[in-house]
């Protein structure tokens, strides 16, 4: 059988190798630390964004599961918003 060890960083720990690359490293590494932050700082903003989208596609889910006379267009758009909701978070 098989093990699979996950190996992924944490977000904890890149910001510290980070910050000692900041502190103590070359130029170079100071200059690649610095793009890595921002490169950081874009994706947490794609990913409170893509949040907030799936509350919305979930909340428009839950109105329309409570709602049972909903027209079926309604019914129809909030589920492709959860779906393109869904599919942005995945990065697809």
């Amino acid at each position: 059988m098989t093990q699979v060890i996950d190996v992924t960083p944490t977000w904890s720990g890149i910001i510290r190798v980070l910050i000692a690359a900041l502190e103590d490293g070359t130029d170079a590494g100071k200059q690649v630390a610095r793009e890595e932050v921002i490169r950081l700082a874009r994706q947490y903003d794609g990913a409170c964004d893509a949040i907030a989208e799936l509350e919305a596609a979930l909340k428009g889910m839950i109105e329309m599961a409570t709602h049972h006379m909903m027209e079926p267009e309604e019914r129809r758009d909030i589920l492709s918003n959860a779906r393109a909701a869904i599919a942005k978070a995945k990065g697809e």
